[in-house]
C-alpha cells in the first residue's frame, strides 16, 4: 500500500495521528517535497515533513501513522530537529 501513495495525498495543511508508545499524537504536514522523477520508477519519490509539539521527542524508527483517507500506515520516521514551530520529523516514500 505504501508504494501506491502519492505526494498529493499529503498536501498541507493536513493533520495526521501518530501512535507512539501507546499514545496518540497529532502531527501537522508542514511540507511535501517531490524528488526528480526517474525513468525506472513509475512515480516520483517524495518526502513529507511533519511538525509535532516540541516536547514530542521520538527516536527514528517505524511508527503507525493514521492518514484520513488511507487509514493506518506503518512508516519509518526520522527526527530532523526542532525549529521555531516545534519538532520536525521526515518520512521518505520511494
Amino acid at each position: 500500500m505504501l508504494e501506491q501513495l502519492t505526494s498529493e495525498e499529503f498536501t498541507p495543511p493536513m493533520s495526521l495521528t501518530l501512535e507512539a508508545h501507546g499514545q496518540h499524537h497529532m502531527l501537522q504536514v508542514a511540507e511535501v517535497h517531490e524528488f526528480t522523477p526517474h525513468a525506472a520508477r513509475p512515480k516520483p519519490p517524495f518526502s513529507v515533513t511533519l511538525l509535532a509539539p516540541r516536547e514530542l521527542l521520538l527516536p527514528q524508527g517505524i511508527y503507525s501513522l493514521h492518514h484520513p483517507t488511507r487509514g493506518a500506515l506503518d512508516v519509518f520516521i526520522v527526527p530532523l530537529g526542532p525549529d521555531v514551530r516545534g519538532m520536525r520529523y521526515e518520512i521518505i516514500f520511494n
